[in-house]
């Protein structure tokens, strides 16, 4: 409802340079490797439940954090999509 997908494809597509947007896509797939990893299964192929209880966990990691130095992707990922 709020389009964050139209969004990142804008930020993808018209606003990333190309260094960021390589950056951008490879935070997605190592996001995608931890969750498999850690459930067994891709995000993408997880049920709504799973992808919420999983995400949580996660942003209770990340977000409980103070980062001085690199920032870890979903950190930068949840900051981009709040502030849309």
């Amino acid at each position: 409802e709020v389009k964050v997908v139209e969004f990142m494809d804008l930020l993808l597509n018209d606003v990333f340079d190309e260094e960021t947007k390589d950056q951008f896509i490879a935070g997605i797939k190592q996001l995608d490797e931890d969750c498999l990893a850690q459930s067994g299964s891709r995000f993408s192929k997880l049920d709504e439940a799973t992808q919420i209880n999983y995400l949580t966990e996660l942003d209770q990691e990340v977000m409980s954090s103070s980062y001085e130095d690199q920032v870890p992707f979903y950190y930068t990922f949840k900051q981009l999509c709040v502030n849309i």
